[in-house]
């Protein structure tokens, strides 16, 4: 490999994965609508390295623009501030275009097949049997283009005609899907693709810079332009071969939107699949975009890295690889090659005793290797006229499927998503779910077998299990509490005691949050099965919005508030054990706080002081069209404590997709300017100010008392010069 492609795509070289699993929204894993437990073909549409016992049937669904989704999942071994791995957890989406409107489901568990006449009308994009993500074109050039032989593939003999479906992973380029290997196991990926970046989330934020500039949202990647036409000529990828033959090297396919939030990745443990730190599974919360489609698709990837060796070095490359394993330079001779047997006593050709050989369970291949889940297809609707432009949307959702806990596994029980839901008055949020008929039969549950339901019923505490009478419910009106029962828009046709009837999508619209401050407790009629399984909520209605978290000292974690604020404690900054809060707050409760383009946060205990800085995040308001250099006068302002004075945080950078980023080394209240002060007062500025004015006054005053005195100062300076 020649050229500048060989050098920047070294990022994820020493990358080793395991399973991760969507859990919200319903995460595919391949299946489409098996009823059996595994899926029927883990090559339909992607690449996802997972068990195939994952996956949830296919279910649509439907997002309104501005809304905010609480994307949730579990992954098998450790992220975040967890010191035995590196990992990075890429979310995207993409959705279809006008000119190529091909993603979809599908009908059939087959994989779309790579020779076009095997499909209707011979054009396999076309052909509604099969389910689609990325398409024909996109993998045919793959499949031309050579891959990067730049890379560093250990002892992996990977294929060279076999173009950039063969990698250090994929070393064969077996085909899933019309899925590019290249692009799925490296990011940043230096080559077009149809992806839009939503979020990175690292265990080390110093990449984040990185990661931002180097986005497809904002930058072209590179296609080989030949001279004389516009033909992308795909055999050619890398700028060097490109000019040699006076070609044009070119940058393409920018999305032209906000760069990706980029941000600390939850703490997770090692071999397991379930909570992290709180409680809860893994979150992060995705405000939709105005991207309004009816077929999108989202995918989310995950990476850890061993630390072995450093994969980001540069040096780290192909000049490295070598079936023997003998030339990456391990301490004490050892080999990279798999299952190598290693000498870890003192090798001793006279005295075997000294000798101890163990052999390592390594593959080099899963020392590189890229794992995923995605979606079914959803769509991105227009936000309705009646609901208010700057009014925050949250999506209430149920995850899980019908089973117990061993028979849902990896998947989970019904839940519903968040099942802890903190919301303003003037809030509204969009409850839908969705779910299949075509579970196994003989999986625990409610209702008619195989299939999933759930409904909303209003309990007066969370720990008892039987609803209110409908009478007696103030989470929403009658009639709407009446349909979120009965999951039928308010009809009584068929068998609705277990819901049987009821069909497996519901959508109960866009609603306003009750206007009385409280906690509305909430259960599902059919699922909730004391002492077996639990399908409870709580949509909590306060005039501010807080979360709170024990922090260890040891392993550090985050806070995060939806769309609001995050921060990210690391290792050791706390000296002990911490509860931590993150509130947001109307800017007229606080004392002194100035106007700002954000609402003011909390970060809570007040003047809390770390050892070392930790991350902190600020959401604000960004105007329409704005570009970085637009931003450039925004300030980040931190106060110690109601009426205290407000300072700069300086070295905060601001993104076009509205998020103030700090470190921080102390606690204290934050907001966002845009570098004015007519909003309001900032303390600092007006202490500073009036003592100006008073040396001035105290100046003149004294001036007109001593009509001698500014003679004499005159005379002293010029005895100086």
């Amino acid at each position: 490999m020649k050229g500048s492609v060989g050098v920047i795509c070294l990022i994820f070289c020493a990358v080793v994965s395991a399973d991760i699993y969507l859990q919200n929204p319903r995460g595919s894993n391949n299946r489409l609508d098996e009823r059996g437990r595994n899926r029927n073909n883990g090559n339909r549409l992607f690449d996802s390295q997972n068990n195939n016992r994952g996956g949830y049937n296919v279910g649509n669904m439907n997002y309104t623009v501005g809304s905010i989704l609480s994307i949730e999942w579990t992954n098998q071994h450790g992220c975040g501030s967890n010191p035995k791995v590196n990992c990075e957890i890429i979310m995207q989406y993409m959705c279809n275009t006008e000119s190529v409107p091909y993603i979809r489901d599908g009908t059939t568990t087959r994989t779309v097949p790579s020779n076009p006449d095997q499909c209707r009308d011979g054009n396999c994009d076309t052909d509604s049997e099969y389910g689609v993500h990325e398409n024909f074109q996109y993998w045919s050039e793959c499949r031309a283009r050579p891959r990067n032989q730049g890379l560093f593939t250990a002892s992996q003999n990977v294929k060279n005609n076999r173009g950039a479906t063969a990698t250090r992973q994929n070393r064969n380029g077996q085909r899933r899907g019309y899925e590019c290997a290249e692009e799925r196991d490296y990011y940043p990926y230096w080559h077009p693709s149809p992806w839009k970046d939503i979020a990175i989330l690292t265990s080390n934020t110093s990449r984040c810079d990185y990661y931002l500039a180097e986005s497809q949202n904002v930058v072209g990647k590179g296609v080989c332009v030949e001279a004389g036409t516009e033909e992308i000529l795909v055999k050619i990828n890398n700028p060097t071969d490109c000019e040699a033959d006076n070609n044009t090297w070119t940058l393409t396919g920018a999305h032209n939107i906000s760069a990706p939030n980029c941000i600390a990745a939850p703490w997770s443990r090692v071999n397991h699949l379930g909570n992290t730190l709180g409680g809860h599974n893994a979150m992060y919360n995705w405000t939709i975009p105005n991207d309004v489609n009816d077929r999108c698709v989202f995918r989310i990837r995950y990476n850890i890295s061993t630390s072995d060796y450093n994969g980001w070095d540069p040096a780290v490359n192909a000049s490295l690889n070598s079936r023997n394993g003998d030339k990456l330079g391990l301490p004490n001779g050892y080999l990279f090659k798999n299952n190598p047997d290693t000498n870890i006593g003192t090798p001793d050709d006279d005295n075997a005793d000294n000798n101890i050989v163990v052999e390592l369970a390594i593959n080099t291949a899963q020392f590189g290797r890229t794992f995923q889940d995605r979606s079914h297809t959803f769509a991105i609707v227009p936000r309705p006229a009646d609901v208010p432009a700057g009014a925050r949307v949250y999506n209430l959702n149920v995850r899980g499927k019908r089973g117990n806990i061993v028979q849902t596994y990896p998947g989970t029980e019904y839940d519903f998503a968040p099942s802890r839901l903190e919301v303003n008055p003037n809030d509204y949020v969009h409850i839908q779910w969705t779910g299949s008929n075509t579970n196994p039969n003989n999986n625990d549950g409610q209702g008619k077998q195989g299939t999933d339901r759930s409904n909303i019923a209003q309990m007066a505490a969370p720990g008892q299990n039987i609803p209110m009478q409908l009478s007696e419910m103030t989470m929403f009106n009658q009639t709407v509490m009446r349909s979120l029962m009965l999951v039928n828009n308010g009809r009584n046709n068929g068998e609705l005691s277990e819901l049987d009837d009821a069909g497996t999508y519901y959508n109960g619209g866009i609603l306003k949050v009750p206007a009385e401050i409280g906690v509305y407790h909430y259960m599902c009629t059919r699922n909730n099965n004391f002492s077996n399984r639990s399908q409870k909520g709580a949509l909590i209605v306060t005039n501010t919005i807080s979360s709170t978290a024990s922090v260890s000292a040891r392993i550090g974690g985050s806070v995060t508030i939806a769309s609001i604020a995050e921060v990210d404690i690391t290792p050791d900054a706390l000296t002990t054990d911490t509860q931590v809060t993150v509130e947001e707050l109307p800017t007229e409760n606080v004392e002194g706080a100035p106007t700002g383009v954000s609402k003011v946060v909390a970060m809570e205990p007040h003047g809390l002081t770390f050892s070392k800085p930790v991350n902190a995040s600020i959401a604000f308001e960004v105007p329409e069209g704005a570009t970085a250099e637009d931003l450039a006068g925004y300030v980040l302002l931190q106060s110690a404590g109601p009426g205290q004075p407000y300072e700069k945080v300086e070295g905060t950078t601001f993104t076009t997709s509205g998020w103030a980023k700090a470190e921080i080394t102390h606690f204290s209240f934050f907001v966002v300017t845009n570098g004015s002060l007519d909003g309001g007062a900032i303390a600092g500025v007006v202490i500073a100010v009036l003592a100006v004015v008073g040396l001035l006054v105290f100046g003149v005053i004294y001036v007109r008392r001593n009509p001698d005195a500014l003679g004499r100062l005159k005379a002293r300076h010029n005895n100086r010069i």
